[in-house]
């Protein structure tokens, strides 16, 4: 799913097609999401889409932990045992997740990005950006 199809029109060579968001999640074994938080984007797993997800459904939230309605997804894992979560978020407030202890929840602190190799890639990235900007004068 995408809010621009169009710019994705490459991946139709390998099957790949775009659907809605609600058959996305009511289809899909495994959702993971790869979303900047913004005001589009807040709460845009709502506690409706987290419905739809099936019972056994594998969710991997590598974002932020605002584009979740946490509540809902609380109740979704302790209501359903195969229904498996991965996050990746800044957990500072999110105390709930940890209330309880989950066979069925994994949660990191956000630090995916913090290796040696996403450093250097990330510093090769902005020199190479800043090189073509300076090319353009």
């Amino acid at each position: 799913n995408t809010r621009y199809p169009q710019k994705h029109t490459d991946l139709i060579q390998y099957g790949v097609h775009c659907v809605g968001l609600d058959e996305l999640l009511s289809t899909s074994d495994i959702v993971t999401i790869h979303l900047p938080l913004t005001n589009q984007t807040r709460g845009i797993i709502s506690a409706e889409k987290i419905n739809l997800m099936k019972e056994s459904s594998i969710f991997l939230n590598t974002s932020r932990a605002e584009l979740v309605d946490m509540p809902p997804l609380i109740s979704r894992l302790d209501k359903y045992q195969n229904f498996l979560v991965g996050m990746d978020i800044d957990v500072d407030c999110y105390h709930d997740l940890f209330t309880v202890e989950r066979d069925n929840l994994v949660v990191t602190p956000h630090i995916a990005g913090i290796s040696i190799d996403a450093i250097k890639r990330m510093d090769l990235d902005l020199a190479n950006y800043l090189i073509e900007m300076v090319n353009q004068l």
